[in-house]
């Protein structure tokens, strides 16, 4: 069967998913497009608008990437451009891919019964969305495509030795979002040192990443871009996982690491201490967050999620 042709079509591409996945796709002898105006921290490597495609991927709730709370009104709101684009390819089997968003959450669920309602597939880049919207209609888990910048060249985090001070890096995009005050002090408090960078290009945020042995994510419940980079750098990746989306995860076949936590600032204290107290399990968990990337989310496994989720539609 010949892959389908897609088109990833939406103002702004958060955190350069669509782009990633293009890339992959084009590399794996598929054919897909972004258009689009605006990316986070990646490139703004956009396409024209192409022929008809076979599936159309929009992302409701992103908004144009310019920041500020879009309200309730943007359940309903795509850019004009692409309203015009679903409307001159009425057939062509559609996706609403929800990236996540802070503004989209507290109207999850009447995003996902609008989308689904309109006939639209319902797919997300992050756990959380897939535990919550699956209660309303069925959503795919289509986790991103990360860089590895350096350890594709080789280079990987430094490996824990013990009788050295224990480093905990976070590189959050929103520290208020991702705890970053919690997280300072949870780490303070097991007697390690914690390290928080943002407002740095996205490049420097990977070379610190394979600088310092432990990685944090946040504290929303569910693995974020975050937590798979550190992972795929070689860092013990500790991410908060909510019981809830654990079982998703594991029933999707995805086993969470050693290195998930409950959603809380003394679950990240206890994680943190028993490495300072333990450090010889530091380079093992290294070696098991990296394994896990590589089984479950390495290119070669979402570009079968992505095979596996749009060949679906057709």
């Amino acid at each position: 069967m010949t892959p389908p042709s897609i088109l990833f079509a939406h103002d702004f591409d958060p955190a350069g998913v669509m782009i990633q996945w293009r890339e992959a796709l084009r590399r794996a002898g598929g054919k897909a497009w972004v258009a689009g105006t605006r990316a986070y921290i990646h490139r703004a490597d956009f396409d024209p608008i192409c022929r008809k495609p076979d599936v159309i991927v929009v992302c409701p709730g992103v908004g144009d990437g310019s920041g500020g709370d879009p309200g309730p009104t943007a359940v309903r709101t795509l850019p004009s451009w692409v309203e015009e684009l679903l409307a001159k390819w009425p057939k062509i089997p559609r996706v609403a891919l929800f990236h996540g968003s802070l503004h989209c959450w507290p109207l999850r669920e009447e995003y996902a019964r609008y989308w689904h309602r309109r006939g639209f597939a319902l797919a997300s880049t992050t756990l959380d969305y897939v535990t919550e919207m699956g209660k309303i209609a069925p959503c795919a888990w289509l986790p991103p495509l990360v860089e590895r910048a350096g350890a594709d060249e080789g280079r990987m985090a430094v490996l824990h030795l013990p009788g050295r001070p224990l480093v905990v890096l976070q590189t959050p995009s929103d520290p208020a979002a991702c705890g970053t005050q919690d997280f300072l002090n949870a780490v303070r408090l097991a007697d390690a040192i914690p390290l928080a960078s943002w407002r740095i290009p996205h490049a420097m945020n990977l070379d610190l990443k394979l600088r310092f042995s432990v990685g944090f994510d946040h504290f929303r419940g569910a693995p974020s871009v975050n937590a798979l980079e550190n992972a795929a750098c070689g860092q013990a990746s500790i991410f908060s996982l909510f019981k809830e989306n654990r079982a998703t995860m594991e029933s999707l076949g995805v086993p969470a690491p050693s290195t998930a936590i409950e959603p809380t600032r003394d679950a990240l204290e206890e994680k943190v201490r028993y490495m300072v107290e333990r450090p010889e399990i530091v380079e093992d968990w290294q070696d098991g967050c990296l394994a896990w990337w590589w089984r479950y989310f390495d290119e070669a496994a979402i570009l079968g999620r992505l095979d596996a989720f749009f060949g679906g539609l057709l």
